[in-house]
């Protein structure tokens, strides 16, 4: 591509980090609308670890944004796709090895009656899968202390006694957040894994089929990122043969997300998703976008409207205007092409975010690092936040 040869020496060839990955699970809900089911924070079988569902402000919180708040993004519809390429050709060059493994942070935050937002339904989650069938595998998660989202949400938090716990309602439910971090658990369920990644919205492939994947944005864009539901054969649509059913710009972001986090995509097939993104109508570029880690990178971005689709009271959903326009981005390492968050931003203020700026996070996904080994991963002992 001649935009990409125009870039090139823009980003020097840098050998990843060991042990980067990607990540399983994403949450979010249907396209056109910001109806989102229950985020749920990482459970192992037997732990007794509690489901947070995403934040429907209500009295005492609502869901807010994140510890670094972004400058407001503004789109470079040409330069911001050009740096945009230039990554996805570096994805095409990361190696792999015998080990696929994945550091993930899900947080959203929320907004207290002290004029202050915290970080809550915090949660890190780390796993490990052989590339050899039964090598095995490993899964552990634990919780990550409620923090205050921003600098100026912590000045205000301090002045407030810089509680140690607070208690919020998060979709209808009383969730009580504190500082203390939990241990790292482990589900040893899948100890006797190993060869076989799920791909996509839960496609079970072996590696062989993984590496076998197309790289054509086009196919790809077909497979895992238009329909929210497959055909299972050629025949006639029906109860178990449904039609694909489109999904909206926004949706695909997530999708793509949940793509890039969840399997150990080949270098080109990861680049194809990219590229089917970018080219997508109504997704923009974002030559720089900061995730809540503080990692700087090139973003891909869909605006949201300010309706969405809400249950009611008789369960049906119902058309709501929000009073305020959020911002669905993918943030990637411009060296590596690495997937590196998953963000909702503020767009446009009002409704219940009228007192915060744009930019503000709502809530995010971030990979913490992801990608091949050739050694046998263990969790970090370091917390991802002071």
């Amino acid at each position: 591509m001649d935009e990409l040869q125009a870039v090139r020496e823009l980003f020097p060839e840098t050998p990843p980090p060991d042990a980067r990955v990607t990540t399983q699970a994403r949450r979010r809900a249907t396209g056109a609308a910001r109806l989102r089911p229950p985020r749920l924070r990482w459970a192992l079988p037997g732990l007794g670890l509690v489901a947070a569902a995403t934040a429907v402000a209500l009295a005492v919180g609502s869901t807010g944004g994140g510890p670094t708040r972004p400058a407001p993004t503004s789109s470079l519809p040409l330069d911001g796709k050009a740096v945009f390429l230039a990554a996805a050709e570096k994805a095409e060059k990361q190696p792999m090895g015998g080990y696929w493994h994945s550091d993930q942070i899900s947080g959203q935050s929320y907004l207290l009656k002290g004029g202050y937002a915290v970080i809550g339904a915090h949660s890190e989650t780390f796993e490990w899968t052989s590339a050899a069938e039964g090598g095995g595998g490993r899964f552990y998660g634990r919780d990550l202390p409620m923090r205050p989202a921003t600098p100026e949400d912590e000045a205000v938090w301090r002045r407030a006694g810089a509680p140690t716990s607070v208690r919020v309602m998060s979709n209808g439910h009383p969730m009580t957040y504190t500082r203390k971090a939990g241990r790292w658990q482990e589900d040893k369920g899948g100890r006797k894994s190993g060869g076989r990644f799920l791909v996509g919205r839960g496609e079970g492939l072996t590696l062989q089929e993984v590496l076998r994947l197309p790289t054509d944005p086009e196919t790809l864009t077909k497979r895992f990122l238009t329909s929210s539901s497959r055909r299972r054969s050629g025949g006639p649509p029906g109860p178990g043969n449904p039609v694909p059913a489109p999904v909206s710009n926004a949706y695909q972001l997530v999708l793509a997300a949940n793509l890039l986090g969840s399997a150990p995509l080949p270098p080109k097939v990861r680049a194809g998703v990219m590229r089917a993104l970018v080219a997508r109508p109504g997704v923009h570029t974002i030559e720089t976008a900061t995730d809540a880690l503080g990692r700087q990178g090139v973003a891909l971005a869909v605006d949201q409207p300010s309706w969405g689709w809400r249950p009611g009271p008789d369960g049906k959903l119902v058309k709501k205007d929000d009073g305020y326009r959020t911002q669905e981005q993918l943030i990637f390492d411009k060296r590596t092409g690495a997937l590196l968050a998953e963000q909702s931003v503020l767009l446009t203020p009002g409704g219940e975010y009228g007192s915060r700026k744009p930019g503000f996070v709502i809530d995010y996904l971030l990979l913490r690092s992801s990608g091949w080994t050739d050694r046998k991963p263990s969790p970090p002992s370091a917390l991802p936040f002071r």
